[in-house]
């Protein structure tokens, strides 16, 4: 069975995510994607919607955390 990793709801520049990268490192494991917390999630599923519904230029850096994953899915 093979697992793969997803590092979601990461604040960059905040403790808490860089000691997550450190114990991966440790261990050796590497996430799949790394999926930063932003309010734009918050106000998208509110109406329903998701970063790949909205064409705007400003969603593409969260579009862009999604695709390693989306390629691994296949």
């Amino acid at each position: 069975v093979e697992v793969d990793l997803l590092a979601n709801r990461l604040r960059p520049r905040h403790r808490a995510s860089a000691r997550l990268e450190a114990v991966l490192a440790e261990a050796g494991l590497a996430p799949v994607a790394r999926i930063s917390e932003r309010a734009a999630y918050a106000d998208l599923a509110e109406a329903g919607l998701s970063v790949f519904d909205r064409p705007q230029r400003v969603f593409e850096a969260l579009r862009a955390e999604w695709r390693p994953l989306l390629a691994r899915l296949g």
